[in-house]
């Protein structure tokens, strides 16, 4: 089995936050900000001045709700 470490540098983890908390569950600002890469990339929007904060709540927003589908998962595979 082969196993792959992310290497952040020293700097890069401490800057690393959480922003939101769901269900006990962490989501950081570095999540918040992959997903929004990820819908620029899918959505061939750019990411501009104007439009940040906007796409970054609805990046939160996405996550927030990925991580409710889960637990809700989590909670009726465990009955």
């Amino acid at each position: 089995m082969a196993v792959c470490w992310l290497v952040l540098p020293w700097t890069a983890m401490a800057q690393i936050s959480i922003v939101a908390t769901v269900d006990g569950k962490p989501i950081t600002n570095y999540e918040v900000e992959q997903r929004l890469l990820f819908l620029e990339y899918a959505t061939n929007i750019a990411i501009t001045d104007a439009n940040r904060d906007r796409l970054t709540n609805d990046a939160l927003q996405l996550l927030i709700d990925d991580t409710l589908k889960i637990t809700a998962a989590e909670n009726e595979a465990a009955d």
